[in-house]
């Protein structure tokens, strides 16, 4: 008794398992509630679209706003970096000179005039130095006086 019982669950076994819906799902279908499962999925599909396009539209206003955001950030620093900037050329510079102080340098760095000996102002003769006087200058000496 024992084995035939096992010979007839292992006969039909299989196909009790065979009577088993695709997806594991035990429970009938009619086609009305195919029908509304079918119209419930639509209008689902609706106001998710609706979500994701609002999402959309949500991340297209925040990207502008961070992209705003950085360009007047860059601004700022772009001119921050300006003033520092002159602010140290300015300090390099340091305090320009007055009229006073460029006469009295120009005075001191001017060239001493040549006294009467060395150039004769109502005659035009230049007095030369005695190294200048050697013949080997004298056309260089001659092109000078002709000036």
């Amino acid at each position: 008794m024992p084995s035939s019982l096992a010979v007839i669950v292992l006969a039909v076994g299989p196909a009790v398992l065979g009577q088993v819906p695709w997806g594991g799902v035990y429970r009938s279908s009619t086609v009305e509630e195919g029908i509304q499962r079918g119209y419930a999925d639509v209008v689902r599909s609706w106001g998710m679209a609706n979500l994701m396009n609002s999402q959309a539209a949500i991340n297209v206003e925040q990207a502008r706003k961070d992209y705003l955001d950085n360009r007047l950030k860059a601004t700022q620093v772009y001119f921050e970096m300006r003033r520092y900037n002159e602010e140290a050329r300015r300090a390099e510079r340091g305090v320009p000179l007055s009229l006073d102080q460029y006469v009295k340098i120009a005075r001191q760095q001017a060239p001493e005039p040549l006294s009467p000996t060395q150039f004769d102002p109502l005659t035009g003769a230049i007095g030369w130095p005695g190294p200048l006087r050697q013949p080997e200058y004298q056309t260089f000496r001659q092109r000078i006086e002709k000036l």
